[in-house]
This record gives structure tokens, sequence and C-alpha cells, in this order.
């Protein structure tokens, strides 16, 4: 799944999203377009989605990302 598609799947909002990674609501918008993201700021959107779901997502199982790998 895109990470808009898990955060569409919980309801969330780009701005409830970011709050729960701590990223900025612009981080997140840039992901989810497709942009470049280094894999640390993946990582928080996948514990953001592992801890709301209940299961280990990692920046792995976040299809249509570019990983930047620091």
């Amino acid at each position: 799944m895109t990470v808009k598609e898990y955060r569409v799947s919980l309801s969330w909002s780009v701005s409830e999203l970011a709050r729960r990674a701590k990223l900025s609501t612009k981080t997140i918008n840039r992901i989810e377009d497709g942009q470049p993201t280094y894999d640390y700021t993946l990582n928080s959107v996948a514990r953001a989605f592992s801890e709301a779901l209940g299961k280990t997502v990692t920046i792995r199982d976040l299809e249509g990302v570019q990983i930047i790998e620091s």
C-alpha cells in the first residue's frame, strides 16, 4: 500500500499523520507526491502506521516511495 492508502485506510488527515509521525504536513505531502525521502523520515511514518495498526509496517511496505538511504 502507498502512504496515502495507509493514511486513508486509517481515516487520518495529512495533519494527523504528520502529528503521529512527528513530521511536518509539507513532508507528508512530499512523500505522498513521490519525492525522494530519507529512510529515517520514512521510518517515522512506518512507525506511526505500525502503532495504529498493531502490526509491523516497514519502509519496504510503503509502495511508491523513493528512498534515500542515509
